[in-house]
This record gives structure tokens, C-alpha cells and sequence, in this order.
């Protein structure tokens, strides 16, 4: 497994170790980047790691707030409360707020720095910095990335492997979108 072009134009890299943790639910991979295939001037090491541990909480929209309590509830759904808020949610503006079926009521929290997010409408991942939302374009610290590319199940099924699992991820990062195969 090795890639052209990754960090500099005509630099060759080639994983030189991997880490598969089954227990811890991480997976790591060690890259060297070498000036060129001749591999006589190491440019970098650089490590990928997915991070299956990490637990992140879906929210229904950032842009679609809700004012009053929503008239379906999805399970583990977590949504923002709409500045103009109605009923149960008035006086919890701005903050996040979900359904909790042991207390039929619903849980308010006001949202912290650096919470993960998965935003469902958008399919994408934010991070919350300086009371607003940030995309992180390339979220490998995930249980989702976890359980769609590497869970024992998929990663150690027959006709594939680790490596070969953490390989097909990589080619589908935005920093690795202009290498090539070798």
C-alpha cells in the first residue's frame, strides 16, 4: 500500500506500521513520506488514526430549530432550541435538548465547547469553538467510521483485512483525494 503525491508533489508514502486495537476500538496507521520513490529523504511521519471510542451525539439540524416539542420523537435525537421557543422549550433558547423516555420529559443542556456532533440533515460532523458550530471535514474519531470500516465483522470478513479496510478509508479523506496508487 503506498500513495503518490500525498503532502508534496511526487512524494511517495508507504505505511511502515499498524496498530489494530480490536479491545480499545482504535485502529492506527504510521505513514513515511519519502521525497520520492528512490526513498533516500524522509520528508514526514504521519500518523491516521480512527478512533472508534469516541462517542459524538447526533442533532436533528443547526439550521432547522426547534421552537416547540417536535411532533415525532426519535430516540438518541438531540435538537436545538429556536430563539422564538414555545411551551416546554420556552426559556431554554439556544440550548440542546432531548426526549428522555425514562422521565417522559425533555432533557435541556447548554451546549459546551468542544462538543462533537453528527448534524443528521447535513450528514456532516461540527465541533462547537467560541459559541459557534465548525465543520471537521474529515472526522475519523467516530463510532460510525469505526463500525463502517473497521469492526472486526467487516475489517477480518473473508477476502479482506485491517490494512486493507484502513487503506479504502484513507482514499476517502479529503487530504488524500489528489494521491495515487502505487
Amino acid at each position: 500500500m503506498a500513495f503518490k503525491n500525498y503532502l508534496t508533489s511526487n512524494s511517495y508514502t508507504n505505511v511502515c506500521n499498524m496498530i489494530y486495537e480490536k479491545a480499545l476500538r482504535r485502529c492506527t496507521v504510521m505513514l513515511e513520506v519519502w521525497a520520492d520513490d528512490t526513498k533516500t529523504l524522509l520528508l514526514a511521519n504521519k500518523g491516521v488514526t480512527v478512533d472508534g471510542s469516541l462517542k459524538y451525539i447526533s442533532i436533528a439540524s443547526l439550521k432547522n430549530k426547534q421552537k416547540s416539542v417536535p411532533a415525532e420523537v426519535i430516540p438518541e435525537m438531540h435538537y436545538i432550541i429556536d430563539d422564538n421557543a414555545e411551551g416546554d422549550f420556552a426559556g431554554y433558547e439556544g440550548q440542546l435538548t432531548k426526549y428522555n423516555p425514562n422521565s417522559k420529559n425533555w432533557d435541556k443542556w447548554v451546549l459546551w465547547p468542544n462538543l462533537v456532533a453528527y448534524i443528521e440533515d447535513e450528514q456532516k460532523y461540527y465541533i462547537f469553538v467560541n459559541q459557534k458550530w465548525n465543520e471537521v471535514p474529515d472526522m475519523t474519531a467516530d463510532r460510525r467510521v469505526w463500525d463502517k470500516w473497521l469492526a472486526p465483522e467487516i475489517s477480518m470478513a473473508a477476502g479482506t483485512n485491517p490494512m486493507e479496510q484502513m487503506y479504502k478509508l484513507m482514499k476517502t479523506l479529503p487530504q488524500f483525494k489528489n494521491c495515487e496508487d502505487i
